[in-house]
Parts: C-alpha cells; sequence; structure tokens
C-alpha cells in the first residue's frame, strides 16, 4: 500500500531559502490516484508566503541548478504533517545558513580576525564582580533546554510556546531592571575586550586602519544604545578601566593615541582611548587632542545599515563552534544571531555571557531610531540613576521582543532538527551529478 500522504519536499536550496513542496505519497514522479498533478506550492524569503505552482514540472526542473532534489535522512524521506511546518522548516535552514556566510556572503562587510601571537600585543582581561544569573538569562536557558528535550517522532512535529513572554518596560519599576542593564553591559564589555584582543600590531597600518573603522562603527552602536553611559555607572566603571588598561604597554602607529596611553591618570587615560579608538570625533593623526571628550559624539551623523553593523562585530573565539562545525573565519554577531533565531543553542559553559551577545545584537536590530544617545558624561561613577535603568530596560525590552517573535515555534524530530544546525556548513558548489543537483550542496543530517 502507498504511504500515507504527507507534505514533502520537490526540490529545495537551503542557502536561498527555496523550496519546491507537494502533497504526496512516496511516488515523486507519478500523478495522484486521480489522475492529476499532487498540489504544489513554492516558498522563499522573506515572506515565505505559499504559492501555488500551476505546474509542478517547475519543482523537478529546478534541480538542474542550486536546488537539491527532495529532503532525505539516512535515506528516509522527511514528511510534515502540515503546510505550515514546511515553511517553518525552510526559513529556519535559511536563517541557520547564513551562518556560514564568509567573504562569500554578506557583502564586504566582516570582523576583524584574530592576529598572531606577539609579546607587544596588549593581553586585556575582562574583570567583573560575579553576580547572579539575571532572570531573563536563566528563564532563556531552561526554555531552550527544554525545546532541546522535545523528541516528537520522525515526520511528526511539537507545537513549542515555552519561551519567556514579552516584556513591557513602561509598567516595571527601576529595580526590576538590574537584570537587564547587567545582560547588556556585560555583552558590551565582552565585545570592546575583543575588539582589543583582535587589535592588529602596532606596525601593521593597513590592518590597523581596517581594525579601526569596525571599531568605530561598533562604537556608533554603543552609542546608540546608551551603553557609553551605562559603563560610566558602577560597577561597570571599574571594569572598563581596567578593561583599557593593559593598553598603557602597547605602542599605537598614531601619535594621539600614544599620548592618551602615558597619562598617569585612570580616568583620563580610559576616557581618551576609548574616544580615540572607538569614537568618530577626532582622526588618530591628530596630535592636538588634549582630552575633550565632553564633545564625543561616537554615532556617526546618518543611519547606518544594522545589518553591516554587526556583521563587523566579531563573536568570541570561544562561541564560534556554536554557529560554524569548522571554523575556517572570523564569525560576526550577525551570523550568530541569525543561527541562534534558527537552532537556538544551550553552550555548555557561560550561557549568560552567550545569550547577553545574542540580546544585544537583536536589541541592536530591534533600536528605535529616538533611542540614540550620546556619550557626553562619560564615567561620572556612582549608582545608576533610575531614569538611566528605565531607558536601559526599554531598550533591552525591545531587543528582547524582537527576538522573541522571531524564535522556533515548531520542534522537528532531532534528525531534522540536527539536518538544520548543519546548514550553517553549506556552500554553493558544483557536485557530481546526481540526486543531489548540479549546483548547490546537499542538506543531510549531522549525527
Amino acid at each position: 500500500m502507498p504511504e500515507e500522504l504527507a507534505w514533502r519536499i520537490d526540490s529545495l536550496d537551503p542557502r536561498g531559502g527555496l523550496a519546491f513542496a507537494s502533497y504526496r505519497d512516496l511516488n515523486y514522479l507519478g500523478k495522484s490516484d486521480r489522475g492529476r498533478d499532487p498540489q504544489c506550492v513554492f516558498m522563499g524569503p522573506p515572506g515565505f508566503q505559499p504559492e501555488m505552482v500551476a505546474n509542478r514540472s517547475l519543482a523537478l526542473a529546478a534541480v538542474r541548478g542550486a536546488f537539491q532534489e527532495r529532503f532525505f535522512v539516512d535515506d528516509r524521506e522527511v514528511t510534515f504533517p502540515s503546510l505550515a511546518s514546511v515553511v517553518e522548516f525552510v526559513r529556519r535552514i535559511y536563517l541557520r545558513s547564513a551562518g556560514g556566510d564568509g567573504e562569500e556572503g554578506g557583502g564586504a562587510e566582516k570582523p576583524p580576525p584574530l592576529p598572531l601571537d606577539s609579546p607587544d600585543r596588549p593581553r586585556p582581561r575582562l574583570v567583573l564582580e560575579k553576580t547572579k544569573l539575571p532572570p531573563l538569562a536563566k528563564s532563556l536557558g531552561l526554555a531552550i533546554s527544554t525545546f532541546h528535550k522535545s523528541t516528537p517522532k520522525f515526520g511528526e512535529i511539537e507545537e513549542f510556546s515555552g519561551w519567556p513572554g514579552s516584556r513591557v518596560g513602561e509598567t516595571q519599576k527601576p529595580t526590576s531592571s538590574q537584570d537587564d542593564v547587567l545582560i547588556l553591559a556585560s555583552a558590551a564589555l565582552r565585545l570592546i575586550q575583543e575588539f582589543l584582543l583582535r587589535m592588529p600590531e602596532a606596525g601593521h597600518l593597513v590592518e590597523f586602519i581596517a581594525w579601526h573603522e569596525s571599531a568605530r562603527r561598533f562604537g556608533d552602536v554603543l552609542s546608540a544604545m546608551g551603553l557609553w553611559e551605562t559603563l560610566g555607572f558602577d560597577p561597570y566603571r571599574d571594569a572598563l578601566i581596567k578593561l583599557i588598561k593593559p593598553l598603557s604597554s602597547w605602542n599605537f602607529p598614531s601619535t594621539a593615541l600614544n599620548d592618551a596611553r602615558t597619562h598617569p591618570q585612570d580616568e583620563f587615560r580610559t576616557t581618551t582611548l576609548c574616544v580615540l579608538l572607538f569614537g568618530r570625533s577626532m582622526p588618530l593623526h591628530d596630535a592636538r587632542f588634549a582630552g575633550h571628550w565632553q564633545a564625543w559624539a561616537t554615532h556617526s551623523s546618518a543611519i547606518g545599515d544594522r545589518v553591516a553593523d554587526l556583521c563587523r562585530i566579531p563573536l568570541p573565539k570561544e562561541f564560534e563552534p556554536l554557529v560554524l562545525n569548522d571554523v575556517k573565519q572570523p564569525v560576526s554577531l550577525y551570523q550568530a544571531l541569525t543561527a541562534f533565531i534558527a537552532s537556538p543553542t544551550l553552550p555548555a559553559t557561560d550561557s549568560s555571557q552567550f545569550f547577553g551577545l545574542i540580546l544585544f545584537a537583536a536589541t541592536w536590530i530591534a533600536l528605535s531610531e529616538i533611542a540614540r544617545g550620546s556619550a557626553q558624561v562619560f564615567l561620572p561613577g556612582g549608582a545608576m540613576p533610575g531614569l538611566k535603568l528605565i531607558q536601559n530596560q526599554q531598550v533591552m525590552d525591545a531587543g528582547w521582543n524582537w527576538l522573541r517573535n522571531h524564535l522556533p515555534n515548531i520542534r522537528f524530530a532531532s534528525e531534522v532538527e540536527h539536518a538544520i544546525e548543519g546548514a550553517s556548513d553549506l556552500r554553493y558548489s558544483t557536485p557530481p551529478r546526481g540526486r543531489g543537483g548540479t549546483g548547490g550542496q546537499r542538506l543531510q543530517a549531522h549525527l
């Protein structure tokens, strides 16, 4: 007897997020029991809205290009109980495949690489007093664990609605905002540290200029999110000073930077180096810089491409395996965000820090233009004012609500979930002719 009717993929381009699917049995080339082609639809970004295909030959002909023919796991064709589940699957593999974008994807924007080890390189270390896990990060970690413990059978799905709820910052008291400040501020400090670790050697001027442009773009992001001001309050102020302090022993390819690094006062040195490395107010070749950081306006006058901004920000190296199995080039925060949305991953350690980086990226995507800020009062010290806590709460809420709306609401069988995770390692290529198509790499489960 023929296998039960179900939705099956006829042809698929995982990297492009394009797919043809039909409601049929295993008889891929045959007609339905009424002598007609089975119902067939096409879907793709940005809306993934299924469109009826009048002639199914389009689906069969697509394998001549970048499309693969059908979707199998261990020689078993994957079935979907509903059209909505096919749409969710295609959406998720499309997002996950963006994690593999290197120089061949994302335009010319890419994060700075880690330079070769050298004895004169600064080795800043992040020093921040240990605090309890923020409630949002804890809830997100528990939700991800629950998501992965769900084990629907092959060909079946389970609805998932266990993500932490939406947040409305206007209704919360300032005292409840401390957890959000911790998430964003800690992520900002970790990313500042990562940029300093990737700073090229003093003699590599071309690489330094490229690094500096990425650092300034990152400074724009921190300024617009109001995080430079946040880092000026306790306990982040001392952590930032300690993070910048190792730079005082390193020679820069800039008179202004070298004048700043030798200043004996910690606050002046930290502020000036942050302005010169991450700001736009003064050129590095201007030796007249005398610490007039009160006029610092790090954000550029034009609204930039927020995706391109995230492509410039490096993901810390210890988290790169969560995005790619075979890491051969720097992984950006943009790649980490898209990979996480497609297949939320729970790291073995430092889950709070990793979630903070993901929420940082989501917040930048969701941040409204009116939230743009400046750093005219830098390193003021003391406790954070209540109004600033509320502002941070609202910024964080916008980021979490955006992220929550894009997380998966369907859990597939483990074999299919593994295939989604493996989409990050797919590349367009020209494999041998056969069932996998001629212009793309076949999507398989990585078990």
